[in-house]
């Protein structure tokens, strides 16, 4: 059973570190994730395997050296995550080394005291996890376990709180999801606290030789695997984020198609206003139309008639019994349609016009609020009668 576990739990833990391995040059933040990824699976693959830690001492022939790498790679591992949150709430991420010295200080120290240990005193993992509870631990064995999981359960209960902080206060539906999954994930800080719990009356044993163990046994198999569930879960939940990437494409990419009609009309009366050309991303081809609508129509906000145009389409909106929420896009479609038949100069100042009291006036807002109007641009502005408005200043552009 616990061999099943192990590769149910490695096997996808090993495919998402090497996934994650391509980003590691984008930012710090994507460096330490990537090394919290790549040595929470090398501490997973040996902690609980005797076989692995017999094939590393026969070649390196040094009693100590399993114990002490899956230490050490187990705390880099934790200590990544720790600089990872840490990274993410303060605001010099233009300097890491200066923001990370103190929490990689802390667990250099942790890790040069543990290998210590495990080697002068010719420390075995499995050994030292088996004479848990059964009070056959020798002090060097107690103390660098108390070390190795009293450092590894700290980090644990940060990150929890960490996770679950970054859950609750993030927007994406995914991102929060994901952020949970890893908050959920440091369950595997388990084998931590389990191990910790029954070194206690060991340690206490040594000074007090009447004080009783616990009720229940010590499993040393139950050690072995009570993190993976953890790990597994949170392995998922950083992968989690990643199923935004194609998420947004389609959403860019449907976007954009409804904005192709408005856009094509603007960019052919108006060729001035062609900034960039259609060879782009989708996202940032996408952001390149939204700001190219955005500031034509600010320009054209400025010719005089505008004004009149759109109350007269306000008017024609409600007169056609529109919903109250499709009013103001289809006066703005209805208004744009009637002023490029006319293609009046633009005025070469931008005037500011609102994204529509339901829009937020921001980014998203602005794609969403102009995602509207050229959706009843492309179903078909609502006609204006030429004399509803004074379009008598161009009677050549009829």
């Amino acid at each position: 059973m616990n061999s099943l576990i192990l590769v149910l739990a490695l096997v996808p833990m090993w495919v998402i570190a090497l996934l994650r391995m391509p980003g590691i040059r984008r930012s710090p933040r994507h460096f330490l994730i990537a090394l919290a990824l790549a040595f929470g699976c090398l501490n997973a693959t040996i902690a609980p395997q005797p076989s692995v830690h017999a094939w590393l001492l026969r070649v390196s022939n040094l009693p100590g050296l399993p114990f002490a790498i899956e230490m050490t790679a187990g705390m880099i591992a934790m200590s990544a995550v720790g600089g990872w949150l840490q990274l993410g709430r303060t605001a010099d991420r233009r300097h890491p080394a200066r923001v990370l010295w103190p929490l990689w200080t802390v667990a250099g120290a942790f890790i040069v005291t543990t290998s210590v240990l495990a080697l002068t005193h010719r420390l075995d993992g499995p050994s030292a996890y088996l004479a848990i509870g059964h009070h056959q631990g020798s002090p060097a064995q107690m103390i660098t376990l108390g070390l190795y999981e009293g450092y590894m359960l700290a980090v644990f209960v940060a990150a929890t709180i960490a996770f679950t902080a970054l859950a609750r206060a993030t927007v994406s539906r995914l991102t929060k999801i994901g952020l949970y999954m890893m908050a959920l994930g440091n369950i595997g800080g388990a084998r931590s606290l389990y191990t910790l719990l029954y070194l206690m009356p060991d340690a206490l044993k040594t000074w007090m030789p009447g004080f009783p163990p616990w009720p229940w046994p010590w499993s040393a198999d139950l050690a072995a695997v009570i993190n993976y569930p953890g790990y597994t879960i949170g392995f998922v939940g950083l992968t989690v984020p990643a199923l935004a990437l194609p998420l947004n494409w389609y959403r860019a990419r449907r976007d954009l198609r409804l904005l192709s009609p408005l856009w094509r009309a603007l960019r052919t009366a108006y060729p001035d206003v062609i900034r960039v050309q259609e060879s782009l991303p989708t996202g940032a081809l996408l952001i390149a139309a939204v700001t190219e609508i955005h500031d034509t129509l600010g320009l054209l906000a400025a010719w005089p008639e505008s004004p009149t145009l759109l109350a007269t389409a306000r008017s024609t909106a409600r007169a056609a019994g529109l919903p109250e929420d499709r009013i103001e896009p289809a006066a703005h479609a209805a208004w744009i349609a009637a002023a490029l038949a006319q293609r009046p100069d633009l005025a070469t100042e931008h005037t500011s016009w609102t994204y529509g009291q339901a829009a937020p006036d921001d980014i998203a807002g602005g794609i969403s609020w102009i995602a509207e109007i050229a959706r009843e641009y492309a179903q078909g502005p609502l006609p204006l009668s030429l004399d509803a408005a004074p379009l008598s200043q161009h009677p050549g552009r009829i």
